[in-house]
């Protein structure tokens, strides 16, 4: 029986495909694939950097879907492009004197966080936090999306590749932040970005999951960030009550 190669659509003799080198045995995403591109990510970069930056500010859905599908060859990891963004960006945060947090937070029991602390411990383990809210903005989309068909470990390269969309965008505004930074319109610009990251997940997102209205893909999207919040919002908590001395 013959293999059809499915980046190229190149009948395939041997383990490769002749036109574009990507592998004969190209299977759906799983867990082994998540573990093994995370063990790249803490290891080396292959290649593929530029042609999915570009295709992520191009056609973001479109080529996450036909990564997960089987053309893989020419992309960037998922979950490597992830470490590498976040790590840079937590430079440029560093290098330039930023911050992740504005401003002390106080918690139920009255007490007041260093957030100076929390500022400095963010910055320095910035890829672990960006990777660590993947799986649970994944959880939030794969229950909102439950009815597209794809399995956990896909919402979580599509999650990834959002994420990584984010981060890149963070990295452009970088000198506008710098510069308004400390200043009475630098609340705007966190505003903004706000603002833009939604717009960015509901394009991924509406592209992505193509086979229902762009409405409803915008409202399983809204309910994708509710349940990530809450999610976070719980985390938060229980570990504002492990650091209260209640226990």
């Amino acid at each position: 029986m013959s293999i059809i190669c499915k980046n190229c659509g190149t009948e395939v003799v041997g383990n490769f495909c002749a036109d574009c080198g990507q592998s004969a045995d190209t299977q759906r995403l799983d867990i082994r694939y998540i573990l093994h591109d995370i063990q790249l990510g803490l290891l080396y970069f292959d290649k593929g950097l530029f042609y999915t930056v570009k295709e992520l500010f191009i056609r973001p859905g479109h080529t996450v879907r036909e990564f997960i599908e089987g053309k893989r060859v020419n992309h960037f990891k998922p979950l490597s492009l992830v470490i590498l963004l976040a790590t840079f960006y937590a430079l440029l945060v560093f290098l330039l004197d930023l911050s992740f947090i504005e401003a002390n937070v106080e918690n139920p029991s009255g007490n007041v966080i260093d957030y100076g602390f929390l500022n400095q411990w963010i910055t320095q383990h910035y890829a672990l936090v960006a990777l660590g809210l993947i799986p649970v903005l994944s959880l939030g989309s794969y229950i909102s999306f439950k009815n597209q068909g794809y399995n956990f470990m896909e919402h979580m390269v599509l999650n990834a590749y959002a994420s990584s969309q984010r981060l890149l965008l963070h990295i452009a505004l970088i000198p506008v932040i710098y510069i308004l930074y400390g200043t009475t319109y630098y609340p705007w610009v966190s505003r903004v970005l706000l603002l833009l990251n939604f717009i960015l997940i509901c394009w991924c997102y509406s592209q992505y999951f193509n086979k229902q209205s762009k409405v409803k893909s915008i409202l399983c999207t809204v309910l994708t960030g509710i349940i990530a919040y809450t999610i976070l919002i719980g985390l938060f908590v229980f570990w504002i009550y492990l650091n209260s001395g209640s226990v």
